[in-house]
């Protein structure tokens, strides 16, 4: 059930990031960045064992328990661009 919550959080990100959502960057990084600070979400990070996962979650699950908002921000980025490709 914990895990849904940050599928949840990760979902919001992915929609933030989308081409069709027109705020500036730093309005989306801003809101990334809020995200990452939700308190239920830290609790949770914390009690996740990171072993089961693969690589590419274990990514990005780092990158929300260290609230790195740039690095979510182009990391979907990326992933949107290298999936058009």
């Amino acid at each position: 059930m914990k895990i849904r919550y940050v599928n949840f959080i990760c979902d919001a990100i992915i929609n933030e990031v989308h081409e069709n959502n027109h705020k500036m960057k730093n309005e989306k990084i801003e809101f990334i960045r809020n995200l990452c600070r939700d308190n239920r979400l830290k609790s949770i990070l914390k009690e996740i064992d990171m072993k089961g996962y693969t690589i590419r979650k274990r990514i990005i699950l780092t990158a929300l328990k260290n609230q790195m908002a740039l690095f979510l921000y182009l990391y979907y980025k990326l992933v949107k661009y290298v999936k058009k490709v």
